[in-house]
């Protein structure tokens, strides 16, 4: 074998170990961009989330709702004060008979899953199991006295 050959060959691993370094190299940036992308997406949709429970939350304590005197069949916004933060037992009451997928839809919640609770009076909507990642907003409201008004929201 002459001088000339042999170089050829060391040349050939030494590049084939730098292109195997730079495959690596690559497909660790592949993984943390990855990694990057999908927890920059949890973070929008969770952000989506406690916005969309916030402001359902806000319609149920500030809001009179729309109309003012809304039933089950003319509501378009559930809101369920008489005046800011004091609930109104007559809307209180409407919204809880109103079926859990109708009540989704009008507060804007389709794809969503939610539970409404009033801690000290007892009273929750739906009594089902509440999911995982879930957002919570607590309003302080009067209602037989002052109360904690708590709306869980996930996906469902």
């Amino acid at each position: 074998m002459s001088l000339n050959s042999k170089k050829g060959l060391v040349f050939s691993s030494d590049l084939l170990v730098a292109i195997l370094i730079l495959l690596v190299i690559f497909i660790v940036v592949l993984i943390s961009w990855n990694s990057f992308v999908d927890d920059t997406i949890k973070d929008s949709e969770r952000k989506n989330i406690e916005s969309l429970a916030l402001k359902t939350s806000d319609n149920f304590v500030l809001s009179e709702g729309f109309p003012k005197d809304w039933e089950k069949s003319n509501a378009s916004v559930i809101g369920l004060v008489s005046r800011s933060r004091n609930i109104d037992p007559e809307k209180l009451n409407a919204f809880l008979n109103l079926d859990y997928e109708e009540s989704k839809r009008i507060l804007g919640l389709q794809g969503y899953e939610y539970q409404f609770r009033l801690n000290r009076s007892g009273i929750v909507k739906p009594i089902n199991s509440i999911g995982k990642d879930v957002s919570v907003v607590r309003r302080v409201v009067l209602y037989n006295g002052e109360d904690i008004l708590e709306f869980y929201l996930w996906k469902e």
